[in-house]
């Protein structure tokens, strides 16, 4: 009995982002609203950027959890066989944390990919390296590097 209250333990956090992850997909919350959903200030701009932030926090949600409660299952029994049965609460909570963060990571990974893709509009034109070193460089030192050469 135990050993099922572990696993239940374990798969707790992947069923919690299926459930989530499926609701926020098929009831999108309204822009700037919604208690569950991807609210950031950058998110909460645009109509647009809500929309895409919230549609791709929902995918990745869902397949963190289908993701983690695969790989949880198969680490908890892991566990158990190279342990034994009387670890099975320190697996199970060991387990449940690492899903926590892994929402986390979910979350900061969305946040980097609406800034990757949804730039503020006086950001410019993405310049290289060289140029981006010449631009910060005051005249005084760009000068003087010219002569050096």
């Amino acid at each position: 009995m135990t050993v099922i209250a572990g696993l239940i333990i374990t798969l707790a956090i992947p069923l919690i982002d299926v459930i989530w992850g499926r609701y926020l997909r098929a009831n999108p919350p309204a822009f700037g609203s919604g208690r569950f959903s991807f609210r950031t200030k950058r998110a909460k701009k645009d109509e647009e950027v809500w929309a895409f932030a919230n549609n791709l926090f929902a995918h990745m949600i869902m397949v963190t959890g289908v993701n983690t409660g695969i790989a949880a299952t198969i680490f908890y029994f892991g566990a158990l066989v190279i342990t034994g049965d009387d670890n099975w609460a320190a697996a199970s909570l060991s387990l449940f944390a690492v899903q926590a963060v892994c929402i986390l990571i979910v979350y900061r990974i969305t946040d980097f990919m609406v800034r990757k893709i949804y730039r503020p509009a006086d950001a410019g034109a993405d310049t290289g390296p060289e140029e981006k070193a010449e631009l910060k460089r005051p005249e005084s030192q760009a000068d003087h590097t010219e002569e050096q050469r």
